[in-house]
């Protein structure tokens, strides 16, 4: 700053080429490997190909930029199935029945947790029963199921 003044605070290698930036060849060989050989493969698979079968090391976050500034990626136009998907319920009373475990502190005053093992009917959600037991097993499955009957 003292001997340039202030364009002693510009660096230096503005607006030059990194020495680490990667060659047009490369560049173009992983968009034509994405779009011929690995068309489909998520990013992290991919680049595992690219390091391990075509000798091309280069981080997966590299291999992303380059497939999006080219235009051939784009991870928002893959839609992902549902988790869960709805379906409409029974139509009537006692054709489904459903069993859930939950466990929770339930009662007050009861410090430990207890586990709540209930039955309902899928289409009108009523509770069949439901029985507090310590240990979600069969044997207190299979006795809810009775006790319902």
């Amino acid at each position: 700053m003292r001997e340039e003044g202030i364009k002693g605070v510009v660096h230096r290698l503005r607006d030059r080429r990194s020495h680490r930036r990667l060659s047009e060849e490369t560049w173009e060989a992983v968009v034509r490997l994405y779009e011929d050989k690995y068309k489909g493969f998520n990013m992290s698979h991919f680049t595992e190909y690219l390091n391990d079968e075509e000798g091309v090391v280069i981080s997966r976050e590299m291999v992303r930029r380059i497939l999006r500034v080219s235009g051939v990626y784009d991870r928002k136009s893959r839609k992902r199935p549902k988790h869960r998907q709805s379906r409409e319920p029974m139509a009537q009373e006692g054709q489904m029945t459903q069993m859930d475990t939950s466990f929770h502190r339930w009662l007050p005053g009861v410090t430990r947790q207890l586990n709540l093992i209930c039955l309902v009917d899928d289409a009108t959600n009523k509770i069949q029963a439901a029985w507090f037991v310590e240990h979600d097993t069969t044997i207190e499955n299979m006795r809810v199921l009775l006790i319902s009957e």
